[in-house]
Order: structure tokens, then C-alpha cells, then sequence
């Protein structure tokens, strides 16, 4: 009867320690998409600034294509993070 009841506490404790270690996976998946959704919507808000076009006359086009590039590249990395 000792012998079970060790292995039903064993099997409890296991089950305890899967189980945090689950939910700690999930909070560092959460963090790392919300980390990552924010680069993209601050990406986006620049490219939609008027101010990017006072600061790279020159270069505008260039440098809104990259920042498009790079959102979008961001934006399928976080849908596999």
C-alpha cells in the first residue's frame, strides 16, 4: 500500500513540475511575440511619419522600402516565435 501511495505522489509531483514548466514556456512565448509586435507597429508608425521624409530627403523611398522589408520580415517571424 506504501508503494503506491510513493508512486501516486511521485506521479503528482511530476505532474506539478510539467505543468509550471509548460506555463513558464508559455510567458517567454508571450513576451517574445508581444516584444516583437511592437518593433512592427513602431516600424509602421515611422514609415507613416511625415517626419521620415524631413529627415532623409534623399533617400526616402529607399529607406521606406527597407523599413517595409524589415516589418513584414518581422511580422512572419513572429507568426513562428
Amino acid at each position: 500500500m506504501e508503494k503506491i501511495v510513493q508512486e501516486v505522489e511521485k506521479l503528482n509531483s511530476d505532474s506539478r513540475t510539467v505543468k509550471t514548466a509548460h506555463y513558464l514556456a508559455f510567458q517567454k512565448k508571450q513576451v517574445k511575440h508581444k516584444i516583437v509586435g511592437g518593433c512592427i507597429i513602431i516600424i509602421n508608425i515611422i514609415i507613416l511619419s511625415p517626419l521620415l521624409e524631413l529627415l532623409t530627403l534623399k533617400y526616402t523611398v529607399i529607406f521606406v522600402r527597407f523599413l517595409a522589408i524589415v516589418s513584414a520580415s518581422l511580422a512572419a517571424f513572429q507568426t513562428f516565435i
